[in-house]
């Protein structure tokens, strides 16, 4: 009759590998870094304009030069809004740089108070 073997592990590998993975998931859950550029239909940069990954806390702006970067999903929504423009949501689709035209925005004011 052949011996069996059984693999054991000591709590402190046990741990250590499910660190491990843990760890690994989460780094590969982060996807990848998106960039791109946000102009407006007379393709003028536009600064100052709010990125964010829809669904959470991650966001930033663009430069001066309309330029920005964030880490998102391959599949993740990003939301552009700004002052006086329509906001657009626009799926990264896995793809790693976007070109973003904002369109104006046509809204009304109700009322205006000046004190």
């Amino acid at each position: 009759m052949g011996k069996k073997f059984r693999l054991a592990f000591s709590p402190v590998v046990s741990r250590f590998y499910l660190l491990l993975c843990v760890l690994l998931v989460s780094f590969f859950s982060q996807g990848q870094t998106v960039t791109g550029t946000v102009s407006d239909a007379n393709a003028k940069k536009i600064p100052g304009v709010t990125v964010t990954v829809k669904g959470t806390n991650t966001g930033t702006s663009t430069d001066a030069d309309g330029k920005f970067s964030i880490a998102a999903s391959a599949n993740a929504v990003l939301v552009f809004s700004s002052i006086g423009f329509t906001t657009q949501e626009i799926s990264v689709d896995g793809r790693a740089i976007l070109t973003i035209v904002l369109v104006t925005g046509t809204q009304d004011l109700g009322e205006v108070v000046v004190t």
